[in-house]
């Protein structure tokens, strides 16, 4: 049970199927209506626009799917993190499951990298056995960048980065007309590096026809490589 005043406690859940197309705006407001519906007794902030404390810790890009997204909440009062998952899985719209509630951990700033799961699908097992070669010599040893958006003193420009840099560990394989690649990728507020960004910069080389892709993010790991709670 919980003291009185405000408990911030961490909420866990998967983002999958249709939500992915759920933008982080539409997200927040989705789980701030959710968390009303669900009558947990939210914390309010003070001032003359009063809203409730509601945080993600690394939000997920548009069209990413999740197995374990946290999202920071402050109570009111006593309530058990049992009886606030049952009355959040209660409320969720189709594509978000809540797993887990538990106390808030690791603060946010502690997030160093993330596990991501990428599978591509291709017209036959040739061209995906094709792939799955061409992309694992190129991050063994081959050249890989990109340019992204960086500043120039004050003005907006593109950079050409190394993406060898932002990559930490990574296995991949076909089977059948089907690519995985699991991956260890920077994440945080300084350095990140999307998991489509990657797939682009290597598929621009490999120059290949991918029918469909899902990427999906696992899990999110500190500086140790320990996982994120």
């Amino acid at each position: 049970m919980y003291a009185e005043g405000f408990h911030q406690i961490r909420v866990w859940f998967k983002k999958t199927g249709s939500a992915k197309y759920i933008s982080h705006l539409d997200l927040n407001r989705c789980m701030t209506r959710a968390v009303r519906r669900a009558h947990i007794p939210l914390w309010y902030t003070e001032g003359f626009n009063p809203h409730p404390y509601l945080t993600f810790a690394l939000p997920l890009s548009l069209g990413h799917e999740s197995e374990a997204e946290p999202m920071d909440i402050r109570i009111e009062g006593e309530m058990e993190n049992e009886e606030i998952r049952a009355r959040l899985e209660k409320v969720m719209p189709e594509g978000i499951e809540i797993t887990e509630v538990t106390e808030a951990g690791c603060d946010p700033k502690e997030i160093c990298y993330a596990d991501y799961e990428i599978l591509l699908v291709f017209a036959n097992a040739g061209e995906a056995e094709n792939f799955a070669g061409r992309a694992k010599e190129l991050l063994s040893g081959g050249e890989l960048s990109a340019e992204k958006p960086g500043k120039q003193g004050r003005q907006k420009v593109m950079k050409k980065v190394d993406l060898k840099e932002y990559i930490f560990s990574f296995d991949i394989g076909s089977e059948a007309e089907k690519v995985l690649l699991q991956v260890t990728l920077s994440a945080g507020n300084t350095t990140n590096l999307n998991p489509a960004l990657l797939l682009e910069s290597l598929n621009a080389i490999i120059n290949s026809d991918i029918i469909s892709k899902r990427i999906r993010r696992k899990r999110l790991l500190k500086a140790d490589f320990e996982a994120f709670r």
